[in-house]
């Protein structure tokens, strides 16, 4: 049976994605390699863009780490000796009506500057109502007044997200202190199963954004990525998609032909 296009394994052997192409294959297949990549420019400037319970609280059934997420191919299910499954590297999930808030408020923002907020939010995987409304926005420090950005209204998940001008929510004088200039940043979900929150994000600039940049994941601090950036990282890849690495040199591949010309051409000698 050839190997990939996600067919079925013939024996007992344990399945895994290729990291670059995503297809599956045999994990004794697989190799760890360093492959070349590049870190898109980006920026996040709230501490935790997954769940966190120190810097953000939802109010709705907290139903534990059982969601896949945005990432499904990240998680895996473990089958304990009494039949009972468990999601590993699971999202947090919540079920019913609730309201997903930052306790911390973001950093001061520039009043002409552009601030966007957004967020993955979706359905879990086996929820029957996956239909939900999702409104964003910022609100007060003790909770008394909301202010709502936009709505949006989908069915399964997606990003959702809001663009505005920072004066315009500094405006409604709902940080920490009279004058902030950051913000406590909401997200309201309306649904009758399980759902989760996941890759929050916030960035600014100087003119308004039609989508929100490439996603920066961070773990206890704000992070930027300046400029696009070249790096080499480890990856587990699949035969199709191994590459040896070369030499900067080298790395558009290895000829026969010499790196530089020879010093004198080259004659047969007589003897």
């Amino acid at each position: 049976m050839p190997l990939g296009t996600n067919s079925p394994t013939p024996y007992g052997g344990q399945l895994d994605r290729c990291q670059v192409c995503g297809d599956k294959y045999h994990r004794e297949d697989l190799v760890r390699t360093q492959v070349d990549t590049m870190i898109a420019e980006s920026e996040n400037y709230l501490n935790f863009s997954s769940y966190d319970g120190s810097y953000w609280v939802c109010d709705a059934v907290d139903e534990g780490l059982i969601a896949y997420g945005n990432h499904e191919d990240e998680a895996r299910t473990s089958l304990s000796d009494d039949n009972v499954i468990t999601v590993v590297n699971g999202v947090q999930c919540w079920s019913g009506d609730g309201i997903f808030r930052a306790t911390v408020t973001s950093p001061n923002v520039n009043p002409n500057s552009y601030v966007t907020f957004s967020a993955q939010v979706g359905a879990n995987d086996d929820s029957t109502t996956p239909n939900m409304s999702v409104s964003l926005g910022i609100y007060k420090s003790d909770v008394s007044v909301f202010e709502e950005q936009i709505l949006w209204q989908f069915n399964g998940c997606r990003r959702v997200y809001f663009t505005e001008l920072a004066s315009v929510l500094q405006a409604y004088d709902l940080g920490d202190q009279p004058g902030s200039r950051g913000f406590f940043f909401y997200i309201k979900v309306e649904n009758d199963g399980e759902w989760w929150v996941d890759e929050l994000q916030m960035e600014v600039g100087p003119v308004p954004e039609a989508r929100p940049g490439v996603f920066l994941k961070t773990t206890g601090a704000v992070s930027s990525v300046s400029v696009d950036t070249p790096t080499s990282t480890t990856r587990v890849v699949c035969p199709d998609c191994f590459e040896l690495v070369f030499r900067k040199s080298q790395k558009y591949g290895r000829t026969k032909l010499p790196p530089t010309a020879y010093p004198v051409r080259p004659r047969n000698q007589e003897y």
